[in-house]
């Protein structure tokens, strides 16, 4: 603690003129100058795991190999396509769904007693839960919610139609997901195994969605409101991440960036003379364009 109450870092300097001075590490804290660092290692970013487009397309045509097809496909476009996140995709009903407006709509409530919701409730108990006795009827007041407020939102999916035939004919089957959350996560895992992908999982896929999203040109306050973030920093990491998968792009089709055409181009420079420096930054007198004409054009031209 410093004097004004104010809580310090381990390796912080009393005086606050000295603290100013000492750099920070990646994360924001103090460095230590008697034990710095020594392999310093940059910040893995969620943005980093999601898989390429062509990936995902192998991972949905995978899902016909499997014998349940319906199930193996809304687990990987409610992730991969939508970025929803497994507990939203388990949870989802067909009451979520609007197929005129092509838009599903999360709650901020939707009672449930399954494990996921029971571990969730005891999860948010603490230490109470693990002696509280309750029952389901407890449970399904609280659970199930969405992970963040920013996650109740209205997500659209018209821009594919493969999603909205692949929504219909799920909830003609079932009411909601079959399975577990767990079950939902061993599936895509499965899935990704198949196609050369290990430990692939729902967050990988919602990833990919964000990124599909930023390439598209969506902008990152609406990207934060489509993922249900509650911070526009995460949404601005995938938008950067996409200028430079586009620069990165450019790079690949016309083999070299803007500033490298110039070693390719002759050209040649000249320079301006003081006179001549002298002659462009004069005041112009007013018979001077007259003068001009008749420098520039002939004598025969200027009589016709």
């Amino acid at each position: 603690m410093i004097g004004n109450g104010r809580k310090t870092n381990f390796y912080e300097c009393k005086n606050p003129k000295e603290n100013e001075n000492r750099e920070t590490n990646q994360y924001g804290d103090r460095e230590n100058p008697l034990h710095p660092p020594k392999n310093k290692v940059a910040r893995h970013h969620w943005a980093d795991d999601s898989i390429t487009p062509d990936q995902l397309h192998q991972v949905m045509r995978a899902c016909e190999r499997n014998g349940e097809v319906l199930e193996n496909k809304y687990a990987v476009i409610t992730t991969g396509k939508l970025g929803m996140r497994e507990g939203e995709a388990a949870h989802m009903q067909k009451k979520w769904i609007d197929f005129k407006e092509e838009v599903i709509r999360i709650p901020a409530h939707d009672p449930c007693d399954c494990n996921y919701c029971c571990g969730r409730w005891k999860q948010k108990l603490g230490r109470k839960g693990r002696t509280t006795i309750f029952s389901m009827e407890m449970v399904s007041k609280e659970q199930w919610t969405p992970k963040r407020p920013a996650s109740i939102r209205t997500i659209p999916f018209g821009f594919d139609p493969e999603i909205g035939d692949i929504l219909q004919d799920f909830f003609k089957k079932y009411q909601k997901w079959p399975y577990s959350v767990r079950a939902m996560c061993g599936r895509i895992r499965m899935l990704g195994k198949m196609v050369g992908i290990l430990n692939l999982s729902p967050h990988p896929l919602r990833c990919t969605a964000a990124t599909k999203f930023a390439l598209d040109g969506m902008n990152a306050y609406v990207l934060m409101r489509v993922m249900g973030w509650d911070d526009i920093k995460m949404a601005m990491c995938y938008v950067n991440k996409a200028a430079i998968d586009i620069k990165q792009e450019f790079k690949k089709i016309y083999g070299m960036e803007k500033h490298d055409l110039k070693k390719d181009i002759n050209y040649r420079v000249f320079y301006l003379t003081p006179t001549a420096r002298k002659l462009l930054t004069r005041k112009r007198r007013p018979d001077e364009e007259e003068w001009l004409k008749h420098l520039f054009i002939p004598e025969e031209d200027s009589r016709t």
